[in-house]
């Protein structure tokens, strides 16, 4: 842990000089353009973050597209909608398959094992922070418009 009385604390931030690196704890992406895109049949993730404690991840829906229908064993998803007119569908406490119309600025929680689904009613963005799921093998896929099967698949990855 840093030493609270170190005098460099108190002395004002100077910008990062051309070719310095932050120390190995911070990371810095200064132009999104050159985060690591997952390509999916319904648009795009693209991974802002990622550690052994969570991920965080802006998402790209095109309208008329959905997610799958899919719930985790593990990981926990809290997801912030910027843009467009989503809608989520989920199993409500009677376990029928129930859907709410979100707004940008909506916020939706998943817990494990939840059944869940983002609809894209227009385009839409979104960003997610979650719990990792680093072998990608807590995606239980309940229904999928592509036939895709359970997990994490490969080919979204190049």
């Amino acid at each position: 842990m840093p030493d609270k009385s170190n005098p460099k604390y108190d002395i004002p931030p100077v910008a990062l000089a051309q070719g310095r690196q932050p120390e190995k704890a911070v990371s810095v992406i200064v132009d999104i353009g050159k985060a690591k895109v997952v390509t999916k049949p319904w648009g795009r993730e693209i991974m802002l973050s990622e550690s052994k404690d969570y991920t965080f991840k802006k998402l790209e829906i095109k309208a008329g597209f959905e997610t799958s229908l899919q719930c985790h064993a593990k990981k926990s998803e809290t997801i912030i909608f910027l843009t467009g007119k989503p809608r989520v569908v989920f199993e409500d406490e009677d376990g029928r398959l129930s859907y709410q119309d979100m707004q940008p600025g909506s916020i939706f929680e998943v817990r494990p094992p939840a059944v869940h689904r983002v609809v894209a009613l227009t385009d839409i963005t979104y960003v997610e922070a979650s719990t990792p799921d680093p072998d990608g093998r807590d995606v239980i896929r309940l229904r999928d418009s592509f036939q895709r099967k359970d997990g994490r698949l490969e080919n979204e990855y190049k």
